[in-house]
């Protein structure tokens, strides 16, 4: 219980993780994720900062996100979105948002959010998770750039 008495209901993040894929195993439900990373190096000449504002010439990457939730006494559902804020502080929506069920005493759930994330420039990337339209917490994600051959 906090100060005032009430009982903490959630959802709250438990993981949030960039990953190359996920494979179940079927019988014991097992997860493993494989290629897990919290970074991108991008070889691209566009990525510089005089080429920055020129998305058309900016690098795409397909990632992954997993994100875990639980909640002790929380909603039934929780939708999940993604925004991706870049070193110059652009902030935008990516990917699709996910709707996590979370039926139950104790509930846990994990989504998967496939995003397009566009690097037109290197530095520090924070991709913000909402919950429920609010803020829940931020993963960070450096992008290196280097110049192409």
């Amino acid at each position: 219980m906090d100060e005032a008495g009430s009982a903490r209901r959630g959802p709250f993040v438990r993981a949030a993780f960039f990953c190359d894929s996920v494979i179940r195993e079927a019988g014991s439900g097992r997860t493993t994720f494989v290629g897990c990373f919290d970074r991108a190096i991008v070889t691209d000449s566009a990525t510089s900062q005089e080429n920055a504002a020129s998305d058309d010439r900016a690098a795409t990457l397909s990632a992954l996100l997993v994100v875990e939730l639980v909640a002790e006494n929380g909603p039934s559902e929780a939708e999940v979105r993604l925004r991706l804020e870049t070193p110059d502080g652009e902030v935008r929506d990516v990917g699709e948002s996910a709707l996590l069920d979370l039926s139950g005493r104790f509930a846990s759930a994990r989504g998967e959010i496939r995003a397009e994330l566009t690097l037109s420039q290197g530095g520090l990337h924070w991709v913000h998770i909402l919950v429920g339209g609010q803020p829940a917490t931020q993963v960070p994600f450096e992008v290196r750039t280097e110049s192409s051959p």
